[in-house]
């Protein structure tokens, strides 16, 4: 990551951090908990978020599914996504469906989690920045919370390289964690995507610093 004013940043994620405590409802953050590890296909696509023209944010939107999947009329599958905002600011969002194969089609409804983590291997999970885990404003029973960028950084960085991403879910009732690992199946277009909006966000974030310098 670009040598940014670290004090700045900060400036800029604690008011992110707060304006995410308005538009969601705060709920208590919970410990990691052990559960039983199962190896799963996870699938990644690229997300962009522009506003009048600039790149605000990047990140990748994660699909987790038990390999023995397709031998089961029912699972849970994990629904992840990590992103980086300008200024700054790193926000992790996940949550767990319950699918049902009937004649053919898959059915999905959202389960309620009450708790969320991400990890690349050799790192430790996602943790919230400020101890708060929010419900998600868009995403019924998701829960969503701000992490520090080097979680970000570690993410995107491990991805490519073919290292395990693990997803941790609790799922409201379940006594332990539903924990998912694989490589994530990305194909070279969505990496290049994910890699140039990466770079913009950069350049923007490089030139937001740059002005707030040259008014001092």
């Amino acid at each position: 990551m670009p040598a940014i004013c670290k004090k700045r940043w900060a400036e800029w994620a604690a008011n992110a951090i707060r304006l995410i405590s308005f538009i969601a409802v705060t709920v208590a953050a919970s410990a990691v908990s052990a559960g039983m590890v199962e190896q799963a296909i996870i699938t990644a696509t690229p997300v962009m978020q522009v506003k009048d023209g600039s790149v605000q944010g990047c990140g990748f939107r994660l699909k987790a599914f038990p390999k023995s999947f397709a031998e089961q009329s029912s699972f849970i599958a994990l629904d992840a996504s990590f992103n980086l905002y300008s200024p700054g600011l790193g926000i992790v969002k996940g949550g767990a469906l319950r699918i049902v194969v009937k004649d053919g089609n898959f059915q999905s409804t959202n389960r309620q989690t009450e708790s969320f983590w991400l990890k690349v291997e050799g790192e430790k999970p996602t943790t919230a920045a400020d101890g708060k885990v929010h419900q998600s404003p868009d995403s019924i029973g998701y829960l969503i919370y701000a992490v520090s960028t080097d979680a970000i950084t570690r993410l995107f960085a491990g991805m490519p390289t073919g290292a395990l991403i693990t997803i941790g879910v609790r799922v409201k009732g379940e006594p332990i964690d539903r924990i998912y690992s694989g490589q994530v199946q990305l194909s070279d277009t969505d990496r290049k995507q994910g890699g140039q909006c990466l770079a913009d966000l950069i350049k923007e974030i490089e030139s937001a610093d740059s002005g707030v310098r040259s008014r001092r």
